[in-house]
């Protein structure tokens, strides 16, 4: 649930800024969807504002969308596509068939698991690593 006492734009994507990989990934989320959502680094924002904890953070992508609704991992990117609308939209629900969810679900967390061995990642991407 959202602070009630903070306001947030929204929607926003969340994710990792200290991993190199995720980073890059999200830089080329922005020049593929020059319409996509906010984002912004969980280590910039108090993860309560947006009804997010800090573990949540560390773990997954994050997805708030338009009306405060949680997605992490691969959810964040399928709902994501939903709300943009148009083609985007379609997309979003060709995501949900059961082929492609099991995939994505599985292909994400490999590489939220071994991002810090990915192009661009680094020993601090690691999620074993962290405190």
């Amino acid at each position: 649930m959202l602070s009630s006492e903070t306001k947030v734009e929204l929607p926003v994507i969340v994710y990792d800024g200290d991993c190199a990989f995720c980073s890059s990934s999200i830089r080329t989320l922005q020049r593929l969807i020059p319409r996509a959502p906010k984002m912004i680094p969980y280590q910039f924002i108090n993860p309560a504002d947006y009804g997010l904890t800090l573990e949540q953070c560390e773990t997954a992508l994050q997805y708030v969308g338009k009306a405060g609704k949680i997605s992490q991992g691969h959810e964040a990117y399928r709902q994501m596509l939903i709300e943009l609308g148009g083609g985007y939209k379609l997309l979003g629900h060709l995501m949900r068939t059961p082929v492609y969810y099991g995939i994505a679900n599985t292909v994400y967390r490999w590489i939220a698991k071994n991002r810090h061995k990915m192009p661009g990642g680094t020993p601090t991407c690691s999620l074993e690593n962290r405190p």
